[in-house]
């Protein structure tokens, strides 16, 4: 069975465990299938609450696969729903130990990063082996160096504006977490990058993006700039998406796993975009299998300027998520959709809000008020 046959297999178990109020998906990442749900903290956790969580289930993507992952996956709903579940059944995670060489526990960790942790290849390639990469060259020269002083040495050599360090610094506390050794010290070398400064503050308000959709003369970027719009897509997310649902009426959008932060579920705002901007008839433009996610990225930026679109294909995503707050959706929500932690969303987008938008959302509020007491 080809990956595009299983996926659509996911995709209509997913259905089915939608319609049975079953809280629990399934996923599948490269030839493994993992479930998602929100899950108890795992033991030895510091967390309190209940959060979206993967399992792994060193379970093939095929026809007997995904039955057995199905099966699973109403089992720990049912288990879920009640209150019951217990993590000692599923825990087979490998400690990697210190002192295995270097190389072992890269390995290790690229295996628990995709399967248990559920990322994607993309992100681990893009965000995590250069910085991976940069520590072996370090420990090669430097081999009397134990592992936290390897480390700290390939902090130091990653400049510290940019986000490079910040990025490094995150990859590398998962790594020192997952072999088990402490990483609380590593904050120091975060550097002064601030995620929030880069968020852009004048965002094209709805009507210029709608205008802009209409100027566009070619209907396949059409497409992508309306996925973008109304969807709050990553450039390289337009895509890796199933339009299917689209053609027989659903306005949920399913984004695929082989992007930056895998597979999830995202809904149009404005809902009437998806006929306006023609997302049920149109067709993506041709690319190539297997093209990185930072060309598809690159090759939209290209067409934007090509267009003389006036706002760079990012704003469109950030447009969509500050439209989010203006319909009032929980930013917990909302979070998802976007490949977000609720954390990076409330620090960036609730951040630069502008006073535009704080006074569209006032001049709402205020008619359903309640009227003030009178003084008599």
């Amino acid at each position: 069975m080809t990956f595009d046959r299983m996926d659509l297999k996911i995709a209509q178990c997913n259905q089915r465990l939608k319609l049975a109020r079953i809280g629990v998906r399934v996923y599948r990442k490269e030839q493994r299938l993992l479930l998602r749900a929100t899950f108890p903290p795992r033991p030895g956790s510091t967390r309190t609450a209940a959060y979206q969580q993967w399992l792994a289930l060193g379970t093939y993507a095929s026809a007997e696969g995904l039955k057995h992952a199905e099966a699973l996956a109403k089992t720990i709903g049912g288990d879920l729903a009640r209150r019951v579940f217990d993590w000692t059944p599923y825990l087979k995670r490998q400690q990697p130990l210190p002192e295995r060489p270097l190389s072992e526990q890269l390995a290790a960790f690229r295996d628990y990063f995709l399967t248990e942790q559920g990322y994607s290849l993309s992100t681990l390639q893009s965000t995590y082996v250069p910085y991976f990469n940069q520590l072996t060259r370090t420990a090669t020269a430097y081999p009397h160096l134990d592992l936290k002083t390897l480390i700290e040495r390939t902090l130091r050599e990653v400049p510290a504006q940019p986000r490079g360090r910040q990025l490094a610094c995150t990859a590398f506390r998962q790594f020192l977490l997952f072999v088990g050794l402490d990483a609380s010290d590593l904050g120091r070398y975060r550097g002064s990058y601030n995620q929030r400064q880069q968020v852009p503050r004048q965002l094209p308000d709805d009507a210029t993006i709608a205008q802009w959709y209409q100027r566009i003369p070619n209907p396949h970027w059409r497409l992508v700039y309306g996925l973008m719009a109304t969807y709050g897509l990553r450039p390289h997310e337009c895509f890796s998406v199933d339009l299917t649902p689209l053609q027989s009426g659903q306005s949920v959008l399913w984004v695929g796993q082989e992007t930056k932060t895998g597979a999830r579920e995202t809904w149009p705002f404005y809902p009437e975009w998806v006929e306006q901007f023609a997302l049920v008839t149109s067709t993506l433009p041709t690319v190539l299998p297997g093209t990185p996610a930072k060309a598809l990225g690159k090759r939209v930026n290209t067409q934007f300027y090509r267009y003389r679109i006036p706002f760079n294909p990012y704003l469109l995503r950030h447009a969509w998520a500050v439209r989010t707050i203006h319909f009032g959706l929980d930013s917990s929500l909302v979070a998802p959709m976007m490949g977000h932690s609720v954390q990076v969303h409330t620090g960036v987008y609730h951040h630069w809000l502008t006073r535009r938008d704080q006074q569209a959302a006032v001049e709402r509020a205020l008619p359903t008020a309640p009227a003030a007491p009178k003084n008599y």
